[in-house]
């Protein structure tokens, strides 16, 4: 916690940490995210097109929170997928597999389709999108046959939205060995994205 506090011997303001001192990596991290969330609001507030926008900002959220890899998904009118860009070059060698096979078929086990998805207003983690418990996802055809190729085990979930239209979708995902997404990082990419969604309103 941080506080500005005057000082009795100096004429000027004093900063004192409350609660411990951050360690120099701790500082360093700061200072990065810091960095990077300038370079997002510059980014957001230049009005490029966004399909010059999103791959910029993917890479761009790493600063904010680590993953594998971060995608995104235009929609149609309908809330159906228009257009997608995946950061892990694999995926495009399936992403036809996805939609001969996937998409509004075998998908439809695990999953009640990407309107249906839109319905959280902030950052959730995957497992709230899917219609099956845990163990029943990871024994799908859509989890072994697809996500587990590009090595996606975790992830979170973001619908983006301005002016009451939804833009698209923005998922971040992890290994199994990187971890599942905290709480401070749902929290952080909300932060991130309403810079995005002020840049596609």
């Amino acid at each position: 916690m941080w506080c500005w506090v005057k000082s009795r011997k100096y004429t000027g303001l004093i900063l004192y940490v409350l609660g411990g001192v951050r360690s120099e990596g701790d500082r360093k991290q700061m200072t990065a995210k810091t960095r990077s969330a300038n370079k997002i609001r510059r980014l957001c507030s230049l009005g490029v097109e966004s399909r010059l926008l999103i791959p910029r900002f993917l890479e761009l959220l790493h600063d904010h929170v680590p993953s594998l890899a971060n995608v995104y998904f235009w929609l149609d009118g309908k809330g159906e997928i228009s257009d997608v860009y995946d950061e892990r070059p694999d995926a495009y060698h399936l992403l036809p597999v996805y939609a001969k096979e996937f998409i509004n078929k075998r998908e439809s086990d695990v999953f009640d389709g990407w309107p249906q998805s839109l319905k959280h207003r902030a950052t959730v983690d995957m497992d709230h999108i899917w219609k099956v418990d845990r163990n029943t996802f990871l024994s799908s055809s859509f989890h072994n046959e697809f996500l587990s190729l590009l090595g996606y085990f975790w992830g979170v979930h973001r619908p983006v939205r301005s002016n009451g239209r939804f833009h698209g979708i923005l998922q971040l995902h992890r290994t199994k060995e990187e971890g599942v997404f905290t709480k401070q990082d749902r929290h952080e990419t909300d932060r991130m994205v309403r810079h995005l969604e002020y840049s596609l309103s």
